[in-house]
């Protein structure tokens, strides 16, 4: 179990934006095909319950993405300053 751990590379580590990015295609991406799986059993089986589940696990599908992307924005904004200081 401990050689396994001593086989990782962590010399190519990802970026925080990186991080973001994957974070965001790989929850906004589950949550919409969910959304899609669940909207799909109700057009078959007109269980309201379903509806409802597929239409909020869209909206929070993309309420995520939104909220990633601002944090996205600032902190690209705190890096420029970050940068602007040691230049100055």
């Amino acid at each position: 179990m401990l050689n396994e751990y001593k086989n990782i590379d962590v010399s190519k580590t990802l970026s925080i934006q990186e991080n973001l990015r994957k974070s965001i295609v790989v929850t906004t991406g589950s949550s919409l095909i969910a959304a899609f799986i669940f909207l799909f059993v109700y057009v078959i089986t007109k269980n309201i319950w379903m509806l409802s589940l597929g239409i909020i696990l869209a909206i929070s599908g993309f309420a995520f993405m939104f909220v990633i992307k601002n944090l996205q924005k600032k902190y690209a904004d705190i890096l420029n300053d970050e940068k602007g200081s040691r230049n100055a």
